[in-house]
């Protein structure tokens, strides 16, 4: 059976039964097979952590270069042990048994999109797995998709592989689709909430608050669509009326930028107050005028993400979390010393700083602090969304 999968073709780092990794200095970019993780053969590298006993990973995989030595560390089980590499165009595996590219038994591979399969008789303890590492040498090279299993493939199962991956040439249309998921509707039993809008406008131009607090806003020239509220970069933004003041809790909003400003805000006060984009693979929150920078896997302008921002009230700090689609930020947690509330009055600006230019499709603002597991439940409810328009057209549609 399949035991961990992490699908990367849909942006996501998360495991898709949920256990956590950590990518680092790693990037997404717009591949034939769907978006695909950028390994920088630096320092980038995905930490898959405790994935058990193994005895068969496939990989969707395409080596920037094949180069006389200079090796590609492509897996390690390990620190320096369970290693899966590839020197000069020939695989080497030396814990595992039998390699299979493009379904032919080989140990030879290319440059270009390949279907990777490394299967081993005995099981390979692997608690400390790594793509794109080997001790302190780093492999380059796109990843679409990892399988790891417990049993060694079949002939069959091999060949059902072979064909979903043929079958997911030139995918990356479907993941800009409307996400169009269930909207809530009334969110006032959730606990720990202050305010949440599902981005639906009602007669006379009303942002409702959906946690029943009657938190409502206006919604400024901000139009509607399938997802949720279209901002124009120029003018548009939600207004919540008074200011409102989020001592300890969570922030969560999902959303569509389209194009990289590092004054965009998405949510804020005025220029002490705010959530931006500092960079392509940054995320920046002022709190009452501190500045807290946390590093994320590069977000691709254009794509639907959501993040979630988590504030814990200690003696004379705050301890502030950052997640990007479900995943930690590596920066890990910040102090904010002054001990001073986040302050919100708009969706989509603040004061002194640029209008947000895309779609948002919810915001929540809770009193109650997100567990690292609450956030990958959040997350996963949106990247199923965007795996199963995946899917469909790459016709995954068993566990094999």
């Amino acid at each position: 059976m399949i035991t961990h999968q992490y699908n990367l073709n849909t942006g996501s780092l998360l495991d898709r039964f949920g256990n956590v990794t950590t990518g680092s200095n790693v990037s997404f970019d717009r591949k034939k097979k769907g978006l695909a993780l950028l390994c920088n053969g630096i320092n980038g590298k995905f930490e898959l952590g405790d994935i058990g006993n193994v005895k068969s990973l496939a990989f969707w995989i395409n080596l920037k270069n094949i180069v006389v030595g200079k090796p590609e560390e492509i897996f390690e089980g390990d620190p320096n042990a369970h290693l899966i590499l590839a020197s000069a165009g020939t695989l080497s595996y030396p814990d595992f048994d039998n390699a299979f590219v493009d379904g032919i038994d080989t140990d030879t591979i290319t440059t270009g999109w390949h279907l990777l399969i490394v299967t081993s008789t005995t099981d390979v303890a692997c608690s400390d797995a790594v793509l794109a590492l080997n001790n302190a040498a780093f492999g380059e090279f796109w990843c679409s998709k990892i399988i790891v299993y417990d049993h060694e493939l079949t002939s069959n199962e091999r060949s059902k592989l072979m064909s979903d991956f043929n079958s997911a040439s030139n995918i990356t249309k479907s993941i800009d689709v409307p996400l169009s998921y269930p909207k809530n509707q009334d969110l006032s039993g959730e606990v720990g909430i202050v305010a949440a809008y599902n981005m639906i406008a009602s007669p006379g131009q009303i942002l409702t608050d959906i946690s029943g607090n009657g938190n409502n806003g206006t919604i400024v020239g901000a139009v509607q669509s399938k997802d949720g509220l279209v901002f124009n970069g120029s003018n548009d933004y939600i207004d919540l009326g008074s200011t409102q003041e989020l001592d300890e809790g969570t922030i969560l909003y999902r959303f569509n930028q389209k194009g990289f400003s590092a004054n965009e805000s998405h949510i804020g006060d005025t220029s002490q107050n705010f959530i931006i984009f500092a960079s392509a693979t940054s995320v920046r929150i002022r709190i009452s005028g501190d500045i807290l920078t946390f590093t994320i896997p590069e977000y691709i302008f254009g794509q639907w993400a959501d993040l979630i921002f988590t504030i814990t009230n200690v003696t004379g700090d705050h301890e502030v979390r950052c997640y990007f689609n479900g995943v930690e930020s590596s920066t890990g947690m910040q102090l904010q010393g002054a001990n001073d509330p986040f302050a919100y009055s708009y969706i989509g600006w603040a004061i002194g700083l640029d209008y947000f230019n895309g779609e948002i499709s919810e915001v929540h603002f809770y009193s109650s602090i997100f567990s690292a597991q609450d956030v990958k439940n959040y997350h996963n409810k949106f990247a199923r969304q965007i795996e199963q328009k995946i899917t469909l057209e790459e016709g995954v549609g068993s566990d094999i």
